[in-house]
């Protein structure tokens, strides 16, 4: 081809590259399209359909045997109390029947034992929106008898927890903490020391109090991302392992006084910032009081044990 000859352009070239915008634009309307309607769906749910305020008192009196309370709570403020000893279980709810569903039943089990289960969230295109959408906030107030043994187990979500469990007959508490903010304390001793005291937060603050007052033989909270508060105050009455495994965030773990337990600082390590540890030499330890092991692992933040 000489210099003078126009430059002939390839057909094929240029057919792929209108493909190619084609396709992408098909994309992009494939994502962006169903999202905008999904969302636009979520907001006339939530802000322009009708309120059905509901308010409920559910008491069922326990039966003697051991029991297990399982919560699956979503998007919902969530309060659990000591009742007086021989009270029944009570349950007392707020919220919007339109866009919420609450379930809940008491079944007994063979071996004179019975399971609790307390089931709450959002139906429809709730589901997918978000607790800070809700012009009123849906509240759940859950009271256990002191003088009935159980455990407590289940995942707590989009929502806010406040978790009064001292003065409790607790056997083992297994918990998912989901977003949000959330509450344990132990402000009196439990009936007996836990076997078990196990939380697992993703992202959120998580603030328990008072761990020391449930004694409990094997403490293992994981948190990925937001603050943490460990208090390991209270009155221990047995050996304790604490295993902290962290994601994201500023820790800080309050280690038990001279007179209520002695705290050894197995190990303690961040991966990214800083790690202050303030404990007394096993040397100087009081003699005659319980053992409490804390062996705490972070990826990024600040951790200080003191």
């Amino acid at each position: 081809m000489s210099p003078a000859d126009p430059v002939q352009a390839d057909p094929a070239v240029g057919k792929s590259r209108g493909c190619w915008v084609v396709g992408c634009l098909a994309l992009l309307a494939l994502v962006v399209i169903p999202g905008t309607v999904l969302w636009g769906l979520i907001a006339v749910a939530d802000d322009g359909g009708k309120s059905e305020p509901q308010h409920r008192i559910i008491e069922h009196p326990l039966p003697a045997g051991q029991g297990l309370v399982i919560l699956r709570v979503r998007m919902a403020e969530v309060d659990v109390i000591a009742g007086p000893p021989g009270s029944p279980l009570r349950l007392e709810g707020d919220w919007d029947g339109a866009r919420y569903r609450l379930e809940e039943r008491l079944t007994n089990e063979p071996g004179g034992t019975w399971i609790y289960r307390l089931q709450f969230g959002g139906k429809g295109l709730a589901l997918f929106a978000g607790h800070g959408h809700n012009r009123d906030a849906s509240r759940l107030r859950l009271r256990l008898p002191r003088d009935h043994r159980l455990s407590i187990e289940g995942k707590v979500s989009l929502g806010e927890s406040e978790l009064a469990l001292g003065g409790l007959s607790l056997a083992e508490v297994d918990l998912d903490l989901g977003a949000g903010s959330h509450r344990i304390s132990f402000l009196e001793p439990t009936a007996q020391p836990l076997d078990l005291l196990r939380l697992d937060g993703s992202v959120g603050e998580i603030r328990v109090l008072g761990a020391g007052n449930a004694s409990p033989k094997l403490l293992e909270l994981h948190h990925g991302m937001g603050e943490l508060l460990l208090d390991l105050s209270g009155r221990w009455r047995n050996d304790g392992d604490v295993t902290l495994r962290l994601g994201m965030g500023d820790s800080e773990v309050q280690l038990p006084g001279r007179d209520e337990a002695g705290a050894i600082v197995d190990h303690a390590r961040v991966s990214i910032g800083d790690r202050q540890v303030f404990d007394e030499p096993t040397a100087n330890l009081p003699a005659g009081l319980p053992r409490v092991h804390i062996r705490a692992t972070g990826g990024m933040g600040e951790l200080t044990i003191q």
